[in-house]
């Protein structure tokens, strides 16, 4: 598992603990890390899928200049089950 991924997955079993447990002022202090995170995740899986060459580059400045909260989480998926 790569860097990105292992920081990723911690990161967002801390938020996610703190955020069932209704730990509001938790969930407030894991936050930016969390998202920080999870944007280090998505740009490290456009860069993968940039090298293969399974995407035009072009297509994936597209999907960078474009994307939402649900492509976000999407691509945040696929990138955690990338091989590094």
């Amino acid at each position: 598992m790569h860097k990105v991924q292992t920081e990723y997955a911690k990161a967002k079993a801390a938020y996610d603990a703190a955020f069932e447990a209704k730990n509001w002022e938790l969930v407030d202090q894991l936050e930016d890390a969390y998202l920080e995170a999870e944007m280090a995740l998505i740009e490290w899986t456009l860069e993968q899928v940039e090298k293969s060459g399974l995407m035009p580059k072009e297509e994936i400045e597209f999907i960078r200049d474009n994307m939402g909260p649900e492509q976000m989480e999407k691509i945040a998926e696929l990138g955690f089950r990338l091989q590094a």
